[in-house]
């Protein structure tokens, strides 16, 4: 278990430059979430989403510090939400 956790979060962190903050951050949790058991369809469809929201909100729109992007179609993707 240890090791699968370790390995989501080097993916996670590797993957961040290619697809942005926002689908490698719902990647992760829902990942994490189902590693830890959680098999409740609302529970894996709301947290990833609120949690992914309530940080970039507040790292974009109260810190004013970037987040990745990602690149082509998924730097696209983000510009959406910026």
């Amino acid at each position: 278990m240890i090791l699968k956790g370790i390995l989501v979060l080097f993916l996670y962190m590797s993957l961040m430059g290619y697809v942005g903050f926002i689908i490698s951050t719902l990647a992760f949790t829902l990942a994490a979430m189902l590693m830890l058991g959680n098999r409740n369809r609302v529970h894996l469809i709301l947290t990833p989403l609120l949690t992914t929201a309530l940080v970039f909100t507040i790292f974009t729109h109260a810190m004013f510090i970037p987040l990745p992007k990602g690149i082509s179609i998924f730097r696209t993707f983000s510009q959406f939400f910026h």
